[in-house]
């Protein structure tokens, strides 16, 4: 039986894999935990740095860095899975098994 669902959940996700992974940096972005709660917190904290500072250019600038690397973090993640189900759907067949022993 637990066989039975390894081969049903492996089947599935190399079927749905892809499709959902496309839309983890949107979802990462969009969602109200990612884009209001980190994006207004990080703000905050850069308007508080600019009334202490008096120079607010680099410090917008490194809050773009931030949620710019976040970004990039969560578009790498996805790459890293795309490529394992991509290289877990490729299997040789028995048609290629005998062209390969020959």
């Amino acid at each position: 039986m637990l066989v039975l669902f390894q081969d049903a959940a492996s089947k599935l996700l190399r079927g749905a894999g892809p499709t959902v992974l496309f839309a983890v940096p949107s979802m990462a972005k969009d969602t109200s935990l990612v884009s209001q709660i980190t994006v207004t917190e990080l703000m905050l904290v850069t308007k508080e740095l600019i009334s202490t500072t008096f120079r607010p250019l680099p410090l917008y600038l490194d809050a773009a860095a931030i949620y710019w690397g976040l970004s990039l973090l969560f578009e790498g993640a996805q790459r890293r899975l795309e490529r394992r189900f991509e290289r877990a759907s490729t299997t040789v067949g028995p048609e290629n098994k005998r062209a390969s022993l020959s």
